[in-house]
């Protein structure tokens, strides 16, 4: 089966992205390893923070290094909200100019 193309410079796709790893990482089945959870939920978060850089225009650099990616964020004045122990996935677009709130979809 062959999908569509999908557009790096696009931050709704890489939110969609993101999305969809999250939800892979919450799946619970006997066959599952938690390591294959993990390396889900760390590409849900992956994919989350580039989602922000896309959206405001920031280069994204080529990693999979999570605190890379924050580093990027915190050089241009982007913060990151502390984790506050909720189940929640609202990466901070919100304070991009030009970009929706997506805590409220």
């Amino acid at each position: 089966m062959k999908g569509r193309k999908r557009s790096p410079d696009n931050p709704d796709e890489w939110l969609q992205r993101a999305k969809s790893s999250l939800a892979l990482s919450r799946q619970k089945t006997p066959d599952v390893l938690y390591e294959d959870l993990g390396y889900q939920a760390q590409q849900a978060a992956e994919k989350a923070l580039k989602a922000v850089l896309v959206a405001g225009k920031i280069p994204c650099p080529y990693t999979h290094d999570i605190n890379a990616l924050l580093s990027v964020l915190e050089q241009n004045d982007i913060s990151c909200p502390e984790n506050s122990g909720e189940q929640s996935f609202s990466p901070p677009m919100h304070q991009i100019p030009g970009t929706r709130d997506l805590t409220n979809p």
